[in-house]
């Protein structure tokens, strides 16, 4: 058992998949550019711990912290839509996941990225007492509203949907935990959040590197022993008649 020490910032992807991620204001739709850009935010993020909290009218685990960015990023690529029995937009209870995931963690800096394109109208907590929750366990909340200004966009399949962007709850949710709002009409809003979070104070956590011995000395002690027994014999009983 080896043991090293990193540097890192424990960090939850807080993804809205809820239908009116299929819009196509962002090409080719919402969805696939916060996917792509969340894998592209990973792969420059070596040593961290992460994981992705998908949400829509339920909250879902994709991914628990881990340091492995392969992982992380063959399961964003699986990141879908929520089927129609769970759509919705439960920014609340998404938030309190994510919290019970990042809450026991040693590191100093624990970090949420919380992006939605809606407002909260589902689930039993509403976002301001679980922000509030999230502060008691000292994490920081980055919020994105994810859409353009037009009035509507386009679902393909389903028609015109009314962008409703709650952005004061989002503004909210970020100030109370001494994060910041940022309003991604691109993908730029996330390179913002990225570089932001590359300030922040790193911590040190012990990784433990487990490493597999297969132990191969007694292939090597057992004819040592026998030459060492056999030198011993041949010294007495021969050379000494010889002599």
């Amino acid at each position: 058992l080896n043991k090293t020490t990193i540097d890192v910032i424990d960090i939850l992807l807080v993804l809205d998949i809820s239908s009116s991620m299929l819009a196509d204001d962002f090409y080719p739709s919402r969805l696939e550019v916060v996917k792509n850009t969340a894998k592209q935010f990973i792969s420059l993020r070596k040593g961290d711990r992460i994981g992705i909290v998908v949400f829509a009218g339920q909250s879902f685990i994709q991914c628990p912290l881990t340091i492995d960015t392969g992982v992380l990023s063959n399961l964003i690529d699986e990141i879908n839509v929520a089927d129609r029995e769970y759509d919705g937009t439960a920014i609340g209870m998404a938030i309190a996941n994510a919290t019970n995931r990042l809450r026991n963690s040693e590191s100093k800096s624990k970090v949420m990225i919380l992006l939605s394109d809606g407002s909260n109208n589902a689930g039993e907590l509403d976002p301001n007492t679980a922000a509030d929750l999230a502060k008691q366990f000292g994490i920081k909340i980055y919020t994105i509203g994810a859409g353009t200004n037009d009035d509507v966009s386009f679902i393909p399949g389903r028609g015109y949907i009314r962008n409703e962007i709650d952005e004061e709850s989002l503004k909210a949710i970020a100030k109370q935990t001494g994060g910041q709002y940022f309003r991604a009409t691109n993908s730029d809003a996330l390179e913002k959040i990225y570089s932001k979070i590359n300030e922040l104070e790193r911590t040190e956590v012990e990784i433990k590197i487990y490493t597999q011995y297969k132990e191969l000395f007694g292939w090597v002690i057992i004819p040592a022993l026998f030459f060492s027994l056999g030198g011993n014999i041949l010294e007495r009983f021969y050379f000494r008649k010889r002599l």
